[in-house]
């Protein structure tokens, strides 16, 4: 949804065709302009989340695929890959779930 602010003859007036002073109008166009902004970070932070999950989930699977090679030489070591696995997607989970 847009607003538009538009001068006709001098005066000020809203999409809808209210008639605005010049500080209302001014103080409109701040506040239309500062939820733009916001919306544009807003947006921004998506997309980041979105690539830093991108990212950790290539890496999980990565380092899954590398555990199950490292295990078939070394099968002792299952419990110990479980637990550094485990942690590294906590620890990605909570980096994402925490980025600002």
């Amino acid at each position: 949804m847009r607003i538009e602010i538009a001068t006709i003859l001098g005066g000020t007036t809203t999409s809808s065709g209210q008639s605005l002073s010049g500080a209302v109008a001014r103080q409109s166009r701040r506040e239309l302009e500062t939820i733009a902004a916001r919306a544009e970070a807003a947006q921004t932070l998506d997309q980041a989340r979105a690539f830093l999950t991108a990212a950790a989930i290539t890496n999980t699977l990565t380092l899954y695929g590398l555990a199950e090679q490292g295990l078939q030489a070394a099968p002792a070591a299952a419990g110990d890959v479980k637990d550094i696995l485990s942690a590294y997607g906590r620890g990605a989970a909570f980096q994402i779930a925490t980025f600002r």
